[in-house]
């Protein structure tokens, strides 16, 4: 990756908006990390059941968060195959479950396909019952009713053929919309993060997957935890991890993200960065604590959906109360305007999203904060942003 030291925030154009339906996985997690994966793939298959665009796990969601799980359950994502079961996963449900809305296309077609026979049979004995009162009233007036009888005969071929044309519209309008819906399903995965080996080093990494499971980025954390609030709780990151080198702007199918994971979102310097290349939603898989969860949570997702004027979506794992660290839960979703678009509690669950991407852009026109800057008092530098393209930056 490139690095242009002397390079500034100038605001990169947002890419064109649509409506995306997302989804939040607050999943529970414990010390199998078989039972983890297991569950997170279930979460992702009910989420993209449901129609979800976007599907987001959270934080460490393979393992318990501590400093004594994170090398035991740390993968080498490079390190060839079955080196790293969790994210082998996510690539697989990322393109598996294309799969799972065409079949369920394909049944909505059977469908249709059913209740045309039905409408076909029921038109037939009709039909039928009809030539018999004909016929009926042929014997009894037979010279009479010759000629009617030969007309009706020609009717109802033409009805017959009349029918059997809108069949094989109908037949093909339906075909026509499935192969328009299979081009334009997508499922973007933002699968939460895993302890990451890389180099004789762990990270704190998120995987970002598109259509058919490709890989799009990956953030490693950049703001690693260490925090020490006395009597309330202590924790170092840094005695394990290592913090990334790069922020992630990841142009996907759903729009231009931006990814940051948990004590991320406590520096408005990032999310400013993401706001002026032109992303429409960051994504923040965290686990906040019982300390500062209450306080901070929520008024951090706010802030930074203000300050960039952009959508803000977090995920957490559910809380457990078994020992070690308790996670804060309540996974939400941020408007532009700093409103709350959906949330939930502490427990297991997948709390639903629709956001409107062209609302970032409504924000930014209404209120042009980018351009109202005090470039002549004040800038912030993007170390980071490589000199010829801005649309996609990981971690290398």
């Amino acid at each position: 990756m490139a690095s242009c030291a002397s390079a500034t925030t100038n605001v990169i154009s947002t890419p064109p908006a649509q409506e995306i339906k997302v989804a939040l996985c607050q999943l529970p997690v414990g010390a199998n990390k078989a039972a983890n994966i297991a569950t997170a793939r279930m979460a992702i298959e009910e989420a993209a059941t449901a129609g979800a665009d976007l599907v987001v796990l959270p934080e460490m969601w393979n393992c318990p968060y501590s400093n004594d799980s994170f090398p035991t359950y740390a993968e080498d994502v490079e390190g060839g195959k079955g080196q790293s079961p969790s994210t082998s996963m996510l690539a697989a449900a990322a393109a598996d479950n294309r799969v799972v809305l065409l079949v369920l296309l394909v049944l909505v077609l059977v469908l249709v396909l059913v209740l045309v026979l039905v409408l076909v049979l029921v038109l037939v004995l009709v039909l039928v019952l009809v030539l018999v009162l004909v016929l009926v009233l042929v014997l009894v007036l037979v010279l009479v009713l010759v000629l009617v009888l030969v007309l009706v005969l020609v009717l109802v071929l033409v009805l017959v053929l009349v029918l059997v044309l809108v069949l094989v519209l109908v037949l093909v309008l339906v075909l026509v919309l499935v192969l328009v819906l299979v081009l334009v399903l997508v499922l973007v995965l933002v699968g939460g993060s895993i302890p990451e080996r890389a180099g004789g080093r762990l990270y704190n990494t998120c995987f970002v997957y598109g259509r058919d499971g490709r890989l799009l980025g990956r953030h490693r954390k950049v703001h690693l935890f260490d925090i020490d609030i006395p009597g309330k709780i202590t924790f170092k990151e840094s005695l394990t991890l290592t913090p990334g080198e790069g922020v992630t702007v990841i142009d996907s199918e759903v729009g231009r993200l931006g990814i940051g994971i948990c004590y991320d979102i406590r520096f408005p310097e990032l999310a400013m960065l993401y706001a002026a290349r032109g992303v429409q939603l960051i994504v923040y898989p965290g686990a906040f604590n019982m300390t500062t969860g209450p306080v901070h949570w929520e008024l951090l997702q706010r802030a930074r959906a203000v300050d960039g004027q952009l959508f803000v979506a977090t995920c957490s794992p559910a809380r457990s109360e078994e020992p070690g660290y308790t996670a804060w839960g309540h996974s939400t979703a941020v408007g532009p305007f700093a409103e709350i678009l959906a949330t939930t509690d502490e427990k297991p669950g997948i709390v639903y999203c629709e956001m409107d991407l062209a609302q970032v852009e409504q924000r930014r026109t209404n209120m042009p904060l980018q351009h109202q800057k005090r470039a002549d008092l004040y800038s912030l530098l993007d170390l980071t942003r490589e000199c010829k393209s801005c649309h996609q930056l990981t971690d290398s």
